[in-house]
């Protein structure tokens, strides 16, 4: 046991002695710092500085002295410079321009062709029974909608369809309806003849052709409705004669108002049934004598009905020919205006039934309408 601890001891001393012997090896010495010792220049360098300053000064004289002649001394002259901003100009106020007007885009116009037309005393109740180009026929009212086209009015004899584009196109019932735009007053010639400013005559065979029915007359001469006075009515009143179309023809002007007709006074809500029964009882050969106020002043219009060259149909129900044996017939219209007449003479009835019986009628003949139009 004490063997082997001595010989770890010796291990260790040699190891330690190795170590030490090492460090001695590797160890080097640190130098000795000295101060710096002052640079004394040499002769070379002293000269050579001399010299340098030596020709330093020569150019200094040769541009101080203008040796050369070459300086041009620069006149410097003091300017008073104003420190305080100036305020901007306002600017002038250029508008832009205009933007370009849109040219107005025309689109196709719509094939479409009126098969029939129930109209009233209501427009928002008429019916329309339209066929397309596939001849497959429909019933509209107005505001519903053909295509991109919408029906803003349905008349006696014609629709109008108000396009996406905010184009207006009109279709009649019939052919002979379209009035030519640029001659509107040809087709009344030899219906309507002016004798003098108060004085026409009409052939009333061809004014039934156009004017069939008291609703018919009303829209094409404009009239709006009643005219009031001090509070009270006191006859019909003509709106725009330019938007009509027979109004300038029979002599009537802007605010017209109708105050009788055959003496009768209109003003009086009961008294124009009266009125229009007097005017299509009127024979060929007679007079219609209709009172007018215009500008405050009552003046009075004859129309004489005669019989003229062109042969038609007459203008109202029962208008008889002087000396002829029997009335001269009615259209369609005319009787079942004379039917209706004469039902209501036999039996009265208050404004809710007779609506009620028109509702009835109405929609009887929508139904028969749309069996047709089924079975097509």
């Amino acid at each position: 046991m004490k063997q082997d601890l001595w010989a770890v001891n010796s291990s260790l001393l040699v190891m330690l002695a190795l170590a030490m012997s090492f460090y001695e090896a590797v160890q080097q010495e640190v130098p000795v710092w000295r101060p710096p010792q002052e640079i004394i220049p040499s002769e070379q360098d002293v000269q050579k500085k001399v010299d340098q300053a030596a020709i330093s000064k020569a150019w200094e004289k040769i541009f101080q002295e203008d040796v050369f002649g070459t300086y041009v001394a620069k006149e410097v002259t003091a300017v008073k410079q104003n420190f305080v901003t100036p305020i901007p100009e306002p600017r002038a106020f250029t508008p832009p321009p205009p933007p370009e007007q849109r040219k107005q885009e025309f689109i196709p116009a719509l094939t479409l062709s009126i098969r029939g037309i129930i109209a009233g005393t209501d427009e928002s109740q008429n019916v329309a029974m339209v066929a397309d180009e596939t001849n497959k026929e429909e019933l509209y009212h107005v505001g519903e909608k053909i295509k991109d086209a919408q029906i803003i009015k349905i008349a006696h004899n014609r629709i109008v369809l108000l396009r996406t584009n905010g184009q207006q196109e009109t279709f009649f019932l019939r052919k002979d309806d379209a009035i030519d735009p640029k001659n509107p007053v040809e087709k009344w010639k030899g219906i309507i003849q002016k004798i003098d400013d108060q004085t026409y005559e009409i052939d009333p065979q061809e004014f039934a052709k156009d004017v069939d029915s008291l609703g018919n007359f009303i829209e094409r001469v404009g009239i709006i409705g009643a005219a009031y006075q001090d509070g009270k009515i006191v006859g019909i009143r003509v709106g725009n004669v330019a938007a009509a179309e027979l109004a300038p023809l029979i002599g009537w002007q802007d605010s017209d108002i109708i105050t009788s007709v055959n003496d009768i006074n209109v003003a009086d809500a009961s008294n124009r049934i009266k009125a229009y029964e007097v005017a299509i009882q009127t024979q060929i050969g007679c007079a219609i004598k209709v009172g007018l106020r215009r500008a405050e002043k009552d003046i009075t219009f004859m129309y004489k009905f005669v019989k003229m060259k062109r042969a038609g149909k007459p203008a109202f129900p029962g208008i008889k020919v002087i000396g002829s044996p029997e009335p001269m017939k009615m259209n369609r219209l005319q009787q079942r205006e004379q039917v209706r007449r004469d039902f209501g003479n036999l039996h009265p009835q208050n404004d809710q039934r007779q609506q009620e019986s028109i509702m009835e009628i109405r929609r009887r003949i929508l139904e028969n309408m749309q069996r047709r139009t089924g079975m097509n």
